[in-house]
């Protein structure tokens, strides 16, 4: 589980990273980077009812991804604000399936090294 100080929060902060921030694609999954000021790594998953209208899929997806997050967070480059945007498809993936996208993701993005 990711600590609450790793969540970023607040519409501005998070407008601004959505404006601002260099943006990379995958087929089920958005991702969005721009550097911060405080020296560690600060996540917003986005995850929209048009991908899912139950509550129940999109909190599982939104679960997964962090788990993913807080498992490999001391591997990836430091001093970022990172979006994660979850498009249509993700609900179907499996938890294995969601880590493997989100890896190639982040290695894209230049914030994981590759394997």
């Amino acid at each position: 589980m990711l600590a609450k100080k790793y969540s970023l929060s607040g519409q501005k902060q998070i407008a601004q990273l959505a404006q601002k921030g260099r943006a990379f694609f995958a087929k089920e999954f958005l991702l969005k980077a721009r550097r911060n000021k405080v020296g560690y790594n600060r996540y917003c998953i986005v995850i929209s009812t048009k991908v899912s209208k139950k509550a129940v899929a999109r909190n599982k997806v939104r679960r997964r991804v962090r788990a993913h997050l807080a498992r490999h967070n001391q591997e990836l480059a430091q001093g970022f604000d990172v979006m994660i945007v979850c498009r249509t498809g993700c609900v179907e993936l499996s938890f294995e399936q969601t880590g493997a996208q989100l890896e190639k993701l982040l290695i894209k993005a230049r914030l994981q090294k590759g394997i």
